[in-house]
């Protein structure tokens, strides 16, 4: 049975729409509205103070996971996936901290996808601290591929299969974005195109 590996924020989920929102209610630092960060640790915002303090406390935000914009398309082709094959086991693996109050980013995460009607009988929520624990849950679970939006996710799953399989045993995937462009790696314009691919 094949199991793939969707990541959330950057693929299905708008973190940029939500972060810059956050962003914009403690420091009054104005985004247009179709902003998309060149690099992770949005660099167009010049008062780098406010950015770490906002890129340490925003998940603290009432239900901020929950919260997020969908990227529609995304998102439908997946439900579409999802209703043609059923045979195919889909591991949303996302990296997002809890907040110390309220529901935890688990809990968000299960809402929103139920929200957008991507749960079902062959779906898993795994939530884990950072990338390289992505990485590692690929690896425990045999994941045969795998889409996300952050360039080192892919190259360490990929660096892995080759160290440990000593082959590309794994299809890791890069979504395009603004913040990837640099990145040399394997990559789609749209979730369907990858979704296209899986045989």
């Amino acid at each position: 049975m094949t199991t793939l590996a969707v990541d959330l924020d950057g693929v299905l989920a708008n973190f940029v729409y939500g972060f810059t929102r956050y962003v914009r209610e403690i420091g009054a630092w104005k985004f247009t509205s179709d902003y998309q960060p060149m690099a992770w640790d949005f660099p167009e915002i010049p008062d780098r103070a406010l950015f770490q303090r906002a890129i340490s406390t925003f998940h603290e935000q009432h239900l901020f996971w929950q919260s997020l914009p969908a990227y529609v398309a995304n998102c439908n082709s997946l439900a579409e996936f999802i209703g043609k094959r059923p045979e195919v086991n889909i591991v949303y693996l996302t990296a997002r901290p809890s907040p110390s109050k309220g529901p935890s980013a688990l809990v968000q995460t299960n809402r929103w996808l139920r929200a957008q009607g991507l749960l079902g009988d062959a779906t898993t929520v795994i939530v884990v601290d950072n990338w390289q624990r992505k990485v590692d849950t690929v690896a425990i679970l045999g994941v045969d591929a795998i889409i996300d939006d952050h360039s080192q996710t892919v190259e360490g799953v990929l660096k892995l299969a080759l160290t440990t399989w000593g082959s590309l045993m794994v299809n890791a995937t890069l979504l395009s974005r603004p913040w990837n462009k640099d990145a040399d790696l394997p990559r789609v314009d749209t979730l369907k195109m990858w979704l296209d691919s899986i045989k």
